[in-house]
C-alpha cells in the first residue's frame, strides 16, 4: 500500500496516542490527551498530520493555531508539536514530507508564521527553521529573597478560583488569546500546580509551575508587578518547601529582572524556540503595522532568498537572509544587531526587537 500523507481519522486516533507514548516512560500515570488536551482534542483532529504505510502510523507532526497580541504586534501562530517518526522508519523523509504538509495546512487556516520547541534545532534548520526570539531564565534560591516585606498571601489555585488567572493574564501585554474552557483545560493538565498571590487589593500574582512531564521546578507563566512576582516566588518556595525554583519568562519584563538583579541574582539569556514564516505576504504586512507607529519607517518585501528591508526615509534597499530577518525583528537571546545606516543605524537598533513571547503553558 502506498505510503499517506493526511490527518488522522477518528478510527485510528487511539492507535495515534499509543504510537506517540513509545518515547515515553511507562511509569507517568497521563497520556498525551492528558498532557495536551488542545492539541488532541476532537476539535483539532484536522491538525494532527500521520505518515499512514500498510495500515500502520509511521510518524507524526501535531499543530495548534493561535492568535498571539502584543502591544502593537498581532499574529495569527501555528504551533508545531509532538514531533515523532518510529524508529524503524526513521532515515525516509517523513518527517520532512510531514513538515511540508502541515505548512500548507497552517497556510489554509490563515496562520502566518510557525513555533516549535525542540532540543535537536540542528535537525529542523535543515528543513527551513530558524531559531530566534528570546526570553531569559533566572534560578532563584530562597536565601536570595528577602524575608520580611511579603505583601499578602499565596496559595495553590482550587478550582473555583480559575476566572482569577484569566483576569490577570488578560492584563498582560504578550500573550496568546485564550477561551476560557481552554484556560480550564490548561490549568487543569497534570503535574501542573498554579500559585495565587492575595492581596488587600484582591488577586494580584499568580505563576504556573510545572506541565505535564515538562517544566518541573520552573514558574514558566506568570503574572504581576515585579515586587508581586518576588512575592510569588517567595510564597511558591515556602508552600512547596523548595530551596529554588527556575522563572522563565520574557524579556521585555524589564521591572521584573531589574528587580531580581537587584537581589545578586542574575538572569540567563537564550532564545525562544525555532520558527518559520508560513505567509510572508501577511507576515510583513501584520510587521509594517507595528513597525511604523513605532518610528521604524520600513516596508518589508518577502522572497524565496531572503527579504528585501526598504527604509522610507532613506529609500535604500538593503537584503537580508531568512535568519538575520527573523531575528532582527523577534531577537535571538539578547543578542543586538547592527543596522547599517541605509535603515537607520544604532537609532532604529534600539528599537529592536518588536516585543514577542509566547508562554510555556501555550507550548505544544
Amino acid at each position: 500500500m502506498a505510503l499517506e500523507i493526511r490527518p488522522v481519522t477518528p478510527d485510528e486516533f487511539d492507535a495515534l496516542c499509543a504510537f506517540l507514548e513509545e518515547d515515553f516512560d511507562d511509569s507517568s500515570p497521563w497520556g498525551v490527551v492528558d498532557e495536551y488536551p488542545l492539541v488532541f482534542a476532537s476539535s483539532n483532529r484536522a491538525n494532527l498530520m500521520v505518515a499512514v504505510e500498510n495500515g500502520e502510523i509511521v510518524s507524526h507532526v501535531g499543530m495548534k493555531t493561535v492568535q498571539f497580541r502584543g502591544p502593537s504586534l498581532k499574529l495569527r501562530l501555528g504551533l508545531i508539536g509532538s514531533v515523532r517518526t518510529s524508529p524503524r522508519h526513521r532515515g525516509r523523509g517523513l518527517a520532512r514530507l510531514l513538515m511540508q504538509a502541515a505548512a500548507r495546512r497552517l497556510f489554509e487556516v490563515g496562520a502566518e508564521l510557525a513555533l516549535l520547541w525542540t532540543s535537536i534545532p540542528g535537525f529542523y534548520e535543515k528543513l527551513g527553521w530558524t531559531v530566534a526570539g528570546s526570553e531569559f531564565s533566572l534560578e532563584v534560591s530562597r536565601g536570595k529573597l528577602p524575608v520580611a516585606g511579603i505583601g499578602g498571601i499565596v496559595r495553590r489555585l482550587t478550582p473555583d478560583r480559575w476566572r482569577d488567572v484569566v483576569a490577570l493574564h488578560e492584563r498582560e501585554r504578550l500573550r496568546v488569546m485564550r477561551e476560557p474552557s481552554e484556560y480550564e483545560a490548561l490549568l487543569g493538565i497534570p503535574g501542573t500546580t498554579t500559585y495565587v498571590l492575595d492581596t488587600a487589593d484582591g488577586p494580584t500574582a499568580y505563576g504556573v509551575v510545572g506541565k505535564g512531564r515538562d517544566f518541573a521546578g520552573c514558574l514558566h507563566e506568570w503574572c504581576g508587578s515585579a515586587d508581586d512576582v518576588v512575592s510569588l516566588v517567595r510564597g511558591v518556595l515556602e508552600i512547596t518547601r523548595r530551596e529554588t525554583v527556575t522563572l522563565i519568562g520574557p524579556p521585555s519584563r524589564q521591572d521584573v529582572l531589574e528587580r531580581f538583579q537587584r537581589l545578586d541574582l542574575t538572569p540567563e539569556p537564550a532564545a525562544l524556540g525555532m520558527f518559520r514564516v508560513i505567509n510572508p505576504r501577511s507576515l510583513a504586512q501584520q510587521l509594517e503595522s507595528c513597525l511604523w507607529p513605532a518610528g521604524i519607517p520600513w516596508n518589508l518585501s518577502w522572497h524565496d532568498e531572503g527579504v528585501i528591508v526598504s527604509s522610507l526615509t532613506t529609500g535604500e534597499p538593503f537584503e537580508l537572509g531568512h535568519d538575520d530577518a527573523l531575528r532582527l525583528l523577534l531577537g535571538l537571546g539578547n543578542e543586538r544587531f547592527a543596522l547599517p545606516e541605509a535603515l537607520g543605524g544604532p537609532e532604529i537598533s534600539e528599537r529592536l526587537p518588536l516585543p514577542f513571547y509566547v508562554w510555556g503553558l501555550d507550548s505544544i
